[in-house]
């Protein structure tokens, strides 16, 4: 097969459009779009696809009258040849037919040309209709490119749209490496590209597989990253499966098992993070592809590896589905139709689980969990398919993939289960684990090995009084900059900001631990309260009742970056104070009494009452002075000052310091990290200290400070243990 001129296959596509009415063909304009025009354009893509059925049914029939039926005269050197894979299958159904009458050669033609017209019709429709919901104005056509029948036909089809409607196409053939006949491959699409006249690009696919990945999965992989790739606001990414991938899709999932979502099928349209994605050809069959193209004279090939058998795709379309098409004369119709129903019934059950979904989720309150909650306490826990649903979509709405059904099921007996018998889920293929706390169910990813590792030794030292310091060098300490006062108590709501720089950081594995000082005083006052000279009073005042805090954020530095403390945590030190430290081998039983509570608690269930997941605390530190006296929990509340309270174990320092061998102090120069070689003497001078005269009117001697503690993406230097 050969193609003359692509003028010569344009202006045979533009005639065959003769037919259709022009008011038909000018609905697809941007102004004139609409479902119902899209119906109208869709109703007459589907007439022409019966025509052209109708008439090869009749050709084929003929065909068969004239000709033996044996597999023998199959040629293997014929162009069109290919292993069908059962000797029992009707070798003619599958192959192009080859009309001897020129009347009805020409007729068929028409009929395939048309199928091709109304198709660039009701897919230039689709788009215009697709933007005005996404507020997008498609004009870029991204085409994958393999060179086989599928992705020719759509590379024709995007071809003829450029041709009508002025979008811009450009191919892109990836290179595997896999096979050693990719040359002749890219050689036939750059010709086929330079008759279209549509741009090509040829990525080369760097194919790594084995730990569990086979070829197939990372070649799909690759060659989908390197597609959407070539995507931008305004284009679309169109494939080239049709009708008996969805079948095959069909009988893949239902081997897995897979529900109503993986039972669908493939939608025409897809939107989702990875941009738009558009399947034109769903409703042609292979044979039917194939036809089209040996009657505009287009030039494909075939690919010889849809023959292996050993891919599980090639064993379905060679081995089953002949076989079922020998016992089911309509099976085809019967799968089709099926998916279609499954599709509906999908939609309509997503759309109902989204809103009961929506009422449940929590986006912030629960301290040390990666993203959003889900609040199972508003779900009636007895109706179990709800609720799997709700999961579902859930998971998907976090993670961006569709759980199996016995992890579904997994979580669900989790949210079953006492609150104190909480369990694990593993969630993969991501590398989030979810569990429950309280009624909520949440999402949070394991701390490394590694980290856990260095959390040991920590505690390890801090049973034997060697805790870790942290020193208060300002980051500008070169400068000399004399530190400004706290401002006057600024009421606060819930997401407002304070001003505040970091003294020091500390990182252990994947947390990282920051000392602020708080430029303005957080009042975070309630609608009755009443200012008060005291922050104490004040606090007094306003917090009569027990239950978790709100968090404020603390901006640090030009570039605005925020750490999240809780409104009760932060606390003041002398500023002859030259370093606080960090114990953390304190008992869950040991209490405190927050400067917001009226009465002490153990902090054990302090840490339950401020929503504080079971997996972080470990995570958390008391802050204490030289003397071992308590100042904070980190991040999380204040020891009220009233109330002195000390650790039931000696402080032990050397030099001024702490005696915490074989680490490094971090600290912050000029908004970069830096890590200080091993601290065993007091650094030269205080940046506390002021001159004399300096200090002048209540409390210029204490300074307001915090510790803010979050998780790091990676694991920071290993000497931090």
């Amino acid at each position: 097969m050969s193609l003359a001129s692509s003028l010569d296959l344009f202006s045979l596509i533009e005639g065959s459009l003769a037919s259709v009415s022009k008011a038909s063909s000018t609905q697809a304009s941007a102004t004139g779009v609409s479902a119902a025009s899209l119906s109208l354009l869709d109703q007459q893509y589907e007439d022409a696809v019966q025509n052209l059925r109708g008439l090869l049914g009749r050709l084929r029939a003929q065909q068969k009258q004239r000709m033996s039926k044996s597999a023998a005269q199959l040629d293997p050197t014929s162009p069109n040849y290919r292993i069908l894979g059962s000797e029992g299958v009707d070798p003619y159904a599958e192959r192009p037919l080859s009309v001897e009458n020129k009347q009805e050669a020409q007729r068929l033609q028409l009929n395939c040309a048309q199928v091709v017209a109304r198709l660039a019709l009701a897919t230039h429709s689709r788009l215009l209709l697709q933007g005005l919901k996404t507020e997008r104005l498609y004009k870029h056509l991204v085409v994958g490119l393999s060179g086989g029948p599928d992705s020719t036909l759509v590379l024709v089809l995007a071809a003829v749209m450029q041709h009508l409607f002025g979008y811009q196409v450009t191919a892109v053939h990836c290179i595997h490496g896999l096979d050693p006949d990719d040359a002749i491959w890219l050689e036939h699409n750059q010709k086929l590209c330079t008759l279209l006249d549509v741009e090509l690009k040829t990525p080369q696919l760097n194919i790594v597989y084995g730990e569990g990945r086979s070829p197939e999965e990372v070649s799909r992989a690759e060659r989908y990253r390197a597609l959407l790739q070539e995507l931008s606001e305004s284009s679309c990414l169109v494939l080239g499966h049709q009708a008996d991938d969805q079948i095959e899709n069909f009988l893949l999932a239902l081997k897995r098992g897979a529900g109503p979502n993986g039972l669908a099928g493939m939608s025409m349209v897809t939107c989702d993070q990875r941009g738009t994605l558009l399947r034109p050809l769903l409703a042609l069959h292979k044979s039917e592809i194939e036809q089209i193209l040996t009657e505009l004279n287009v030039p494909f090939v075939y690919d010889l590896s849809n023959s292996y058998l050993k891919f599980e795709r090639n064993f379905m379309r060679l081995k089953i589905m002949p076989a079922l098409h020998e016992r089911f004369a309509g099976i085809d119709k019967a799968i089709l139709r099926s998916q279609q129903l499954c599709s509906y019934e999908h939609d309509l059950a997503e759309r109902y689980a989204a809103d009961k979904m929506q009422a449940c989720v929590v986006s912030s309150g629960v301290i040390g969990v990666d993203g959003e909650c889900l609040d199972f306490s508003l779900l009636d826990l007895s109706d179990k398919a709800i609720v799997i649903l709700v999961l579902r979509a859930w998971f998907y709405r976090v993670l961006g993939l569709y759980l199996e059904l016995n992890q579904l099921e997994n979580c669900y007996e989790l949210m079953l289960k006492p609150h104190d018998k909480n369990g694990e889920v593993l969630l993969s293929p991501s590398t989030f684990v979810a569990t429950t706390f309280l009624h909520y169910l949440c999402l949070y990813r394991p701390f490394s090995a590694e980290s856990e590792q260095a959390l040991s030794k920590v505690k390890a030292k801090a049973a034997q009084g060697r805790l870790v310091p942290l020193p208060l060098h300002h980051v500008e300490l070169c400068s000399q900059e004399k530190p400004r006062a706290p401002e006057e108590p600024q009421q606060l709501a819930q997401g407002q900001h304070l001003a505040g720089r970091v003294l020091s950081t500390w990182h252990l594995g994947e947390v990282e631990y920051s000392l602020l000082q708080l430029l303005q005083k957080p009042t975070v006052l309630s609608e009755k309260s009443t200012v008060s000279s005291s922050s104490d009073a004040l606090y007094k005042e306003e917090r009569r009742g027990e239950g978790p805090q709100r968090e404020i954020r603390v901006e640090v530095g030009s570039d605005e970056s925020a750490f999240s403390i809780l409104e009760g945590s932060y606390f003041s030190v002398g500023r002859e104070t030259s370093a606080l430290y960090l114990d953390f081998a304190y008992a869950q039983s040991f209490k405190m009494h927050p400067k917001l509570r009226q009465h002490s608690r153990e902090i054990k269930k302090l840490m339950i009452e401020n929503k504080v997941v079971p997996w972080i605390r470990p995570w958390l530190p008391l802050v204490c002075d030289e003397q071992g006296k308590v100042l904070a929990c980190a991040g999380l509340w204040a020891q009220r000052e009233d109330v002195p309270l000390h650790l039931n174990k000696k402080v032990v320092t050397e030099s001024g310091f702490v005696g915490f061998s074989g680490g490094t102090v971090p600290a912050l120069v000029s908004g970069r990290a830096q890590y200080l070689d091993e601290m065993q003497t007091k650094p030269q001078g205080n940046w506390f200290q002021e001159d004399q005269g300096q200090q002048t009117g209540q409390g210029q001697d204490q300074i307001l400070l915090a510790l803010a503690v979050r998780r790091c993406s990676r694991i920071a230097n290993k000497g931090n243990d």
